[in-house]
């Protein structure tokens, strides 16, 4: 009875090791088919090329196949569809060349970060704007005047006030007013980034959550390059982080935007090279 005892006692324990051991593998397994089904859903798009006849556009890819043939006036690579356009009509392609939305007349826009602007009723049965996924779903339902491409995860968007005038707000994917519609004009977001614009050329930027991060003193505000964005104080420039910190007060007449951990700068009629310390 005691051996009996000892040997159910280690069973046991070695019942539980396997099982546990069995609940791993599986684990691992479907660790393993989840990475090769997001790799499915998501494969690196293929290099293509374009190609012209005359005056019309085609693409080939990197063996020389004809992915789209050069009978298109207009030929734009987007993400994921490819727009080919012949005259007032715009279809969608994949890269292998397989139509995806057929010649239409109300999407226009190439795709970016998967939506394009799709035209579309609203609660009350106005025409808005909204954005599309490329089987054809609203993502975005359409309330806004005016919509522009997504980049960097923001697009700037129009909405008409009372009188008709349109102002200028940026949402992010998922339709919500990140940055409220009361500019005169707002630039294509950057990096992260939108810029604003007055008559008065008074640039004020802010970042993906909507805060205004203009460094003090800084009248105008470049694309963001290699982690920097070169500013204009007058007729001087320096350069800010793209999260608002003024790295380098504009003290230059002449500078370069930031390229591999240098940016080009004039001083006393000589260039030469800064880092990102202004050093």
């Amino acid at each position: 009875m005691g051996w009996m005892q000892s040997a159910n006692s280690w069973i046991r324990p070695r019942s539980r090791f396997m099982a546990g051991w069995r609940a791993l593998q599986l684990s691992l397994l479907a660790l393993c088919y989840a990475g090769t089904a997001l790799s499915a859903q998501a494969p690196e798009a293929p290099a293509l090329f374009p190609i012209r006849q005359a005056e019309l556009h085609g693409l080939i890819d990197a063996t020389g196949r004809e992915v789209l043939p050069p009978e298109f006036t207009e030929v734009l690579r987007g993400e994921p569809l490819i727009l080919a356009r012949k005259g007032r009509r715009t279809a969608y392609f994949d890269p292998q060349g397989k139509m995806v939305v057929a010649p239409q007349e109300a999407w226009t826009a190439v795709f970016s970060e998967g939506l394009v602007p799709a035209p579309g009723a609203d609660n009350q049965g106005l025409q808005r704007w909204g954005y599309a996924e490329p089987g054809g779903r609203l993502a975005i339902p359409p309330a806004f005047d005016e919509a522009g491409s997504f980049v960097g995860g923001l697009a700037v968007v129009g909405l008409a006030d009372a009188w008709g005038v349109l102002k200028y707000g940026a949402i992010d994917r998922s339709g919500r007013l990140v940055l409220p519609a009361v500019h005169e004009k707002l630039l294509t977001p950057a990096g992260g980034l939108v810029r604003s614009e007055s008559k008065q050329r008074q640039h004020r930027v802010f970042d993906n959550r909507g805060r205004d991060i203009t460094p003090p003193g800084v009248d105008f505000v470049g694309l963001p390059a290699d982690g920097m964005v070169r500013v204009w104080a007058g007729r001087k420039q320096g350069f800010m982080t793209g999260s608002g910190e003024l790295r380098v007060p504009p003290r230059f007449e002449q500078a370069s935007d930031f390229r591999e951990g240098r940016a080009r700068v004039w001083v006393d009629g000589k260039f030469g090279y800064i880092d990102n310390r202004g050093e």
